[in-house]
């Protein structure tokens, strides 16, 4: 087990580039609903996919969707029969509404006050992605565990989460989840 003074140096370590990735992702403006582009959340995708594979996942996927944004599937695998983690993120956010009401630029991730951190996403959802990959890149050596890892591209406007796994159950087994937003239960026996 690592101690807390190993675990804070470690994190210590990996926060340079977690900011960087979290400022990355702040900038790209992916919002998914109708009347804003596609290409940034499209953008957002990729930018997803290359910072989960610096940080080591592999079989890294992108999950399309007919009704909407592509999820980011990856994996990192443990020792043979370790149980199986599943790791939950979005890369889309909420409209910036009035830019003048801000006191920051909403698309650049900007430190204020006591340490936090503004931006469109930079609590919503962008920092999940960025607090998954700080913790991975601040264990060292295996894992005790699998880990898969989804990042989907439209929870702020209606989450295609139920029809991903529908889609694709191979990836989501064996596993025990529970999603509050599908209101589903998966299981290796189950399909």
């Amino acid at each position: 087990m690592l101690s807390h003074d190993t675990i804070r140096q470690a994190v210590a370590q990996a926060m340079p580039a977690t900011l960087e990735d979290l400022a990355r992702l702040v900038a790209i403006p992916s919002i998914a609903t109708d009347g804003f582009p596609k290409e940034p959340v499209v953008e957002a995708a990729h930018m997803t996919m290359d910072i989960l594979q610096r940080a080591g996942f592999q079989a890294l996927r992108l999950l399309d969707q007919p009704t909407g944004y592509p999820a980011v599937y990856g994996e990192i695998p443990g020792p043979a029969g370790a149980p199986t983690v599943l790791l939950y993120a979005h890369y889309d956010v909420q409209p910036a509404g009035n830019v003048e009401e801000w006191r920051t630029p909403p698309f650049t991730l900007t430190p204020g006050e006591n340490g936090r951190l503004y931006g469109r996403g930079a609590a919503d959802d962008k920092s999940g992605i960025a607090i998954h990959v700080a913790a991975i890149r601040s264990l060292t050596g295996q894992l005790p565990v699998n880990i898969k890892i989804i990042v989907e591209g439209e929870e702020e406007f209606g989450s295609s989460l139920e029809a991903y796994v529908s889609a694709h159950p191979t990836y989501f087994k064996p596993m025990w989840w529970w999603s509050p937003m599908a209101a589903t239960i998966g299981s290796a026996s189950r399909s």
